[in-house]
């Protein structure tokens, strides 16, 4: 895939800040804050608005239409859009990006993250004890209908379903489709698109689940196409069913496979599987213990649940990219779509438990995900001290409030590096003894964390100076042996070739439908104590007609009547 990008000089790209692999995210700088600008999925409407205040017509020019010239013109359009952007106002001009549905993310602080409607209008924020007191804190990073989420105090914690309080279900039908791990015999109809949606899908595949995946060539763009890298990653151990929705009759087919399914999972705008008689409250008229998740931007009720973002734009919305950066300086923010592959795991794991609930109870659920509660979860400790009336503290780069010496330090070699922890004060005493500094461990102001975060200009200069003078793995070992926690910061190509077993165990290759061989990712997850079977995402099509005549009793006349009608597109 990197040989068709043309600004990648291989198959590893260098760090570029919150420069995107696609080079076309970022934050920039814009009066009064920052804000991840993301002209895609439509760069033509982007330049459109360009175009309407009066800048970008070089955009226009006719040699942009060659894809040849495709890095020239993003490369233009970001550095248009850097001036552009450097003379509005952040907050309206992040509102009207979002009234013209462009994706971008205002890069909110803390405090704006704890004082956002959409929070307090969802009723997200709950009280936590302490002692004779309650704190703010967040809420949970799902939403189940009828058994909404609380606090459990010890005192009057529940009986768990093994005391018997609730009745137990007759037991769930097998789906028929034979696979290997902890969800086999259930099936996931799959309307996800992009990454995060997908790869939570993947996940209940990698554990067995049989789900069905809706897709269409209508919808190619974006990472929609199975000839796109994310296809690959987040698609496989799926069985690939193509339809064009925008079809009434390819709507009635969703409709009828939905009823053949115990999970339909969707990351739709709020409302579209309802349009299509899809949606949570027509399924279960017909079948009472489904289960519907929805795992959208904002949530599907609030002030803001109309806002639309990718992952960049939620890591700046939820507060993570403003806390990235050095003190004095503007926030740097996240290249990568870091909520994009945490979502999956929340997702992944509140469909077991309403799979486990409709297990013991007969019951189905409609589950609410909204990515950007997720991505809130992610912040530390500034968010409970925003929430309850401190200062926010000024970003700190690498350092701890709590941890000193805490950093990433230069190793022998180009771009090698190796990340070191103290916890403590032992742990600093071992580091001077690893480093031979008997004369830093002897000074007694450097006995506390306050002393040493004091001083950490001095003491970082002089982990650095003993770090570089060997590589990272060998300053890894020396510390890790004395029990200080330490890690090379590894490199992709590290992942194949370097001494990390475990990381290059955690790759299998596979071969295409073309013949090429390409690695595949093994789930973090063993079962019995086995890695969980991965197979290759499929081709165009290539569940279509077993889906249709296994699970709906399609005939081949059906098939082509089908076909002629557009409706498998």
């Amino acid at each position: 895939h990197y040989e068709a990008l043309p600004f990648a000089d291989g198959p590893v790209l260098p760090r570029q800040g919150s420069l995107h692999w696609s080079n076309a995210y970022v934050v920039m700088q814009a009066i009064g804050g920052s804000i991840m600008i993301t002209p895609t999925p439509d760069f033509s409407k982007q330049v459109a608005w360009l175009i309407e205040e009066g800048t970008g017509m070089d955009l226009l020019d006719e040699r942009f239409s060659d894809p040849a010239n495709l890095a020239e013109m993003i490369d233009l359009t970001m550095t248009t859009l850097r001036e552009w952007v450097s003379t509005k106002e952040v907050e309206p001009f992040f509102h009207e990006a979002q009234a013209r549905h462009h994706p971008y993310g205002w890069v909110m602080t803390t405090p704006e993250v704890a004082g956002n409607p959409q929070l307090d209008a969802r009723d997200w924020w709950t009280p936590y004890p302490v002692g004779d007191d309650t704190v703010s804190g967040p809420g949970a990073p799902y939403h189940f209908s009828d058994t909404p989420w609380r606090v459990k105090l010890p005192d009057n914690a529940p009986a768990s379903p093994s005391q018997g309080e609730a009745p137990q279900a007759e037991g769930v039908p097998h789906s028929g489709r034979r696979t290997t791990g902890p969800l086999e015999g259930i099936r996931i109809l799959d309307f996800t698109h992009v990454l995060a949606g997908p790869f939570a899908t993947r996940v209940l595949g990698d554990m067995g689940a049989d789900v069905v995946k809706i897709m269409s060539s209508t919808r190619a763009g974006l990472a929609g196409g199975v000839d796109h890298p994310y296809h690959a990653l987040w698609n496989r151990n799926k069985r690939v069913f193509q339809l064009d929705l925008s079809r009434q009759g390819a709507r009635d087919i969703a409709r009828a496979l939905a009823l053949q399914a115990d999970v339909v999972i969707d990351n739709f705008s709020v409302g579209v599987l309802d349009r299509w008689g899809i949606g949570y409250d027509h399924l279960r008229q017909l079948k009472p213990d489904i289960i519907v998740c929805n795992v959208g931007v904002m949530g599907i009720e609030g002030p803001r649940a109309e806002w639309r973002s990718y992952g960049n734009g939620i890591v700046a919305m939820c507060g993570l990219a403003h806390r990235s950066g050095f003190p004095g300086k503007a926030p740097i923010g996240l290249g990568t779509l870091h909520t994009d592959f945490t979502v999956p795991y929340y997702l992944s794991t509140s469909v077991m438990a309403a799979l486990d609930h409709r297990e013991r109870t007969g019951e189905g659920r409609y589950l609410e995900i909204a990515q950007y509660e997720t991505a809130v979860q992610l912040l530390d400790t500034e968010l409970i001290e925003a929430l309850n009336g401190a200062a926010e503290r000024p970003r700190m780069g690498n350092r701890s409030v709590f941890m000193s010496p805490h950093g990433v330090f230069p190793a022998a070699g180009d771009e090698r590096w190796v990340a070191i922890a103290c916890r403590d004060d032992a742990d600093w005493r071992n580091l001077c003894r690893v480093m031979g500094r008997a004369d830093l461990a002897a000074r007694p102001e450097l006995d506390s964390l306050g002393g040493r975060q004091a001083n950490e200009d001095e003491l970082e200069a002089a982990i650095a100076s003993w770090t570089q003078a060997q590589d990272d793995w060998t300053s890894y070992r020396l510390l890790i042996n004395a029990g200080v926690p330490a890690s090379p910061v590894e490199r992709l190509e590290d992942f194949f070739d370097g001494q990390d077993r475990a990381m290059r165990d955690n790759y299998n290759p596979a071969e295409s439908p073309e013949g090429c061989t390409f690695q595949i990712q093994q789930e973090p997850i063993l079962w019995d104590g086995e890695r969980l079977p991965a197979v290759r995402a499929p081709i165009w099509s290539e569940h279509t007609e077993e889906v249709l005549k296994g699970l709906l009793g399609y005939s081949d006349d059906d098939m082509t009547r089908l076909a002629a009608a557009g409706t498998l597109g």
